[in-house]
């Protein structure tokens, strides 16, 4: 079911604070104190209102389709390099 309105999730509020660390076979979630620093600063200077951007922008200004511009910067990208260095 499509989402209405901004959209705000407990993942939202927590995501960038976090990062995975670790290796592969035993990764932890720890804390990010660059990420908080930053991130909480500017919250709590806008009173919130740059956490509502974030998520207005990412709602309803990005690409509606996602996975097909990802595709076709991709594609771009590998003209470019297929131009610069071609397979022989």
């Amino acid at each position: 079911m499509p989402q209405t309105g901004i959209g705000i999730g407990l993942s939202d509020m927590v995501t960038p604070y976090t990062k995975v660390s670790g290796t592969l076979a035993h990764p932890t979630l720890v804390l990010d104190p660059e990420g908080a620093l930053v991130e909480g600063s500017l919250v709590v200077a806008t009173a919130g209102i740059s956490f509502l951007a974030r998520r207005f922008k990412e709602r309803y200004l990005s690409a509606k389709d996602a996975c097909g511009k990802a595709i076709d910067d991709t594609s771009e990208e590998f003209a470019r390099l297929d131009a610069q260095y071609p397979f022989e």
